[in-house]
């Protein structure tokens, strides 16, 4: 068998050519997978600048999952602490949102936090998934601030505090 440096060259390329599909194929898999997994976050939403929030957990990801266990920071006696221990072992579905009304001023002038920190896992594929998040409850960071420059929001601002009258 008589082999020359051309049989050399083709064959590197052809194994080079193998790792490089090898490697592109395994990470479009990770890809898919990561892009297919749940995503849920906890974040605060509230109705222009009134006293009334909502503490919202949403999958913003393409696949549902189970929140299996779920920890904060918030005092006991609070009525929306006691609700979201109702959220454990509750199979949350893409895009869907568990809304829990709250008091921010309760959590800020009685109870005296600056932040609510959450702590929970979900499934995924056999696989656990820990998350730990933290939300300010800082008033300033948190309403927004009138800006003449932008009427048509400012009257839209204007109604919504009509309506909640």
């Amino acid at each position: 068998m008589n082999i020359d440096i051309s049989d050399i060259i083709s064959l590197t390329g052809i194994l080079t050519s193998l790792f490089i599909s090898t490697i592109t194929l395994l990470y479009n898999a990770k890809v898919v997978r990561d892009s297919l997994k749940p995503d849920i976050q906890v974040y605060l939403d509230y109705l222009s600048s009134d006293d009334y929030q909502y503490l919202l957990i949403k999958n913003f990801g393409k696949t549902g999952s189970t929140i299996k266990n779920i920890k904060h920071n918030l005092p006991n006696e609070n009525c929306i602490a006691k609700h979201i221990k109702n959220v454990e072992e509750i199979y949350i579905a893409p895009n869907q949102v568990i809304y829990f009304p709250f008091s921010l001023s309760e959590l800020v002038e009685i109870y005296h936090l600056d932040i609510i920190t959450f702590e929970f896992e979900y499934n995924y594929r056999l696989k656990k998934i820990k998350i730990t998040q933290n939300i300010n409850l800082n008033l300033k960071t948190l309403h927004k601030k009138f800006d003449p420059n932008q009427p048509i929001k400012n009257i839209s601002l204007s109604l919504s505090k009509l309506l909640m009258k």
